[in-house]
This record gives structure tokens, C-alpha cells and sequence, in this order.
């Protein structure tokens, strides 16, 4: 499925939001939407509780501005693949935000996401952020985004635990101007 060709703006909460749950599975495409003044996330892709159902989940060509997080990916207990590319995020809090949590040892399971093309700039906090927590796994490929006078860290991956494993591969990114390098 698809959400495109949307202008959204002003909102309390979100600009536009696909949450997925208990084992259901999706591939859904947010792609060339305008999205601005939402106050906490912009563009919002969720999946919680979907177990071992993987999903695929794309954010591209869209213009989101002034909006708190400009897109914001997150999946617990699931298996999830996210591409976030060609979007242009400025003016929020912070531009990309990722993070990946699974409760068990004994289900690990992963999110794999590809950051590509991305033009990042003059948002309030980090440019783009990848986290990993618990026993989660997360797979990240940041490449060719320009990331440009942000508040924040230009790129920062991490994680939390040392159970979590957090694997990135970033290339050819143009990191410039962030008040933290």
C-alpha cells in the first residue's frame, strides 16, 4: 500500500503514522507527502508485538518541516525492515530517529534499516540517530545523506545494552556544519 501526494499540517501529535501490532504484516510506501507543524513526529513508521511477521516499511521523497522528529522508526519484539531515503527533513527537533527493542534472549529479533540520500539540515537536536536496546539487533546502512547545521551530533549510532548488538556501515555522507560533531 501506499500514503502519497498528502499535505499535512498543524497537527497535535503526529503528521502521518503507520502503526503495525500483534503479528500483523505490512509493506507499506509514505512517499512525496508535505509535512509541517506536527508537533512531535512528522512521520511516524511503528511495529510492536508483530514477532517473527516481518514488514517492510518506506519513507521517501517526502518534505517534512518544523515537526518535532522529522521521521521516527521504531520496532519492539518484531522483525522489521525500514527505508528511510531522499526525503528532505528540516527546522524540528531532530531529523531521522530509529530504535530497535527486544525483550528476550531467547527471540532477538532485528530491524534492518537503510538511510540513504537523505538531505538532513537545521533541525534542533541530532541529524541522525540509530538505537539499539535490550537484546534487539539492529542492522544499519547510513549512506550518501547530507547531514548540515544541525543542533546536534551530525550521525550518532549507539546502543544501550550489552546484549544489544548494533551493526552500522556509514559511507559517503556529507557531514557538515552540526554545532556536535
Amino acid at each position: 500500500g501506499a500514503v502519497s501526494g498528502n499535505t499535512v499540517a498543524a497537527t497535535a501529535s503526529y503528521g502521518i503514522s503507520v502503526e503495525m501490532g500483534s503479528s500483523s504484516r505490512a509493506e507499506l510506501t509514505v512517499a512525496e507527502n508535505e509535512v509541517h507543524d506536527a508537533v512531535q513526529r512528522g512521520i511516524s513508521l511503528l511495529a510492536s508485538n508483530t514477532y517473527a511477521v516481518r514488514s517492510l516499511l518506506v519513507a521517501k521523497d517526502n518534505r517534512v518541516w518544523a515537526s518535532g522528529v522529522g521521521i521516527y522508526y521504531y520496532g519492539s519484539n518484531s522483525e522489521l525492515e525500514v527505508e528511510v531515503s531522499g526525503n528532505d527533513l528540516s527546522g524540528g527537533t531532530a531529523g531521522i530517529y530509529g530504535q530497535h527493542d527486544s525483550g528476550s534472549n531467547s527471540y532477538p529479533y532485528a530491524l534492518t534499516a537503510r538511510v540513504l540520500g537523505n538531505w538532513v539540515h537545521d533541525t534542533g537536536g541530532v541529524g541522525i540517530e540509530g538505537y539499539a536496546s535490550y537484546y534487539s539487533r539492529f542492522y544499519a546502512e547510513v549512506r550518501g545523506n547530507r547531514v548540515e547545521g544541525n543542533a546536534g551530533i551530525g550521525i550518532y549510532q549507539h546502543y544501550v545494552s550489552g546484549y544489544a548488538q548494533h551493526d552500522a556501515v556509514l559511507t559517503l555522507n556529507r557531514v557538515l556544519s552540526n554545532k556536535s560533531q
